[in-house]
């Protein structure tokens, strides 16, 4: 077993090394830094931020805190080369990054907020992983962070409907209870549409907030 873990560290490592080396060709203007404001109204959340947790393997889940480290629970919005940027419903398209700081033969990553596939429930754990790519994702007026659909069409029952075109801003967050990697987890997840089959989530939005 411990092989095996150290194995799936060193391509990891090895993944890593490339992504930084490709330096974020499609996404290389960077804002920031900011903090990750959860509001919901009636809820205990209401009020707490978000912080990348360690979950293994250089994965880091946003996990919901009461208290931050304003040195490193801050995180940045990269956009595309396009002289005018990308846009979706009049938001600038991008993707949610967190810098994994560490020494030694790690020392700053780019982090991308990305959504961990469940084939298997509606509720999808997300999290930050040293990668060229992520979940797209934009700010709308309100500072307010949402998802966004970039490819086709979301009704496949439409025959005609096969083409690619701009789509819609979405707000699926909830804090849920999670296990992830072995780690019993308060974190933000992704509902894909219905009631969450997890009774502990709660939506959420999520706000940028200035440092």
């Amino acid at each position: 077993m411990r092989s095996t873990t150290t194995l799936v560290l060193w391509v990891a490592l090895m993944f890593v090394g490339a992504s930084r080396a490709q330096d974020y060709p499609y996404f290389p203007n960077q804002t920031g830094p900011f903090l990750l404001k959860i509001s919901a109204s009636g809820s205990e959340y209401d009020g707490m931020y978000l912080s990348p947790q360690d979950t293994g393997l250089l994965y880091h889940q946003p996990v919901v805190v009461t208290a931050i480290n304003s040195s490193r629970d801050v995180f940045y919005f990269n956009t595309t080369f396009a002289a005018d940027g990308h846009f979706i419903d009049g938001v600038q398209t991008g993707l949610l990054v967190w810098n994994l700081l560490s020494s030694g033969i790690l020392q700053r990553y780019t982090s991308p907020l990305q959504f961990q596939s469940n084939l298997i429930s509606n509720v999808i754990t997300t999290a930050f992983f040293p990668s060229s790519f992520g979940q797209t994702i934009g700010f709308d007026l309100d500072n307010k962070l949402c998802a966004l659909w970039t490819h086709g069409y979301r009704d496949a029952t439409i025959p005609s409907e096969n083409v690619s075109r701009p789509g819609n801003l979405f707000y699926n967050w909830h804090v849920c209870q999670t296990f992830f990697n072995n780690y019993n987890l308060t974190s933000l997840n992704w509902v894909t549409g219905g009631e969450p089959i997890n009774r502990s989530c709660r939506a959420v939005n999520v706000t940028k907030e200035a440092v």
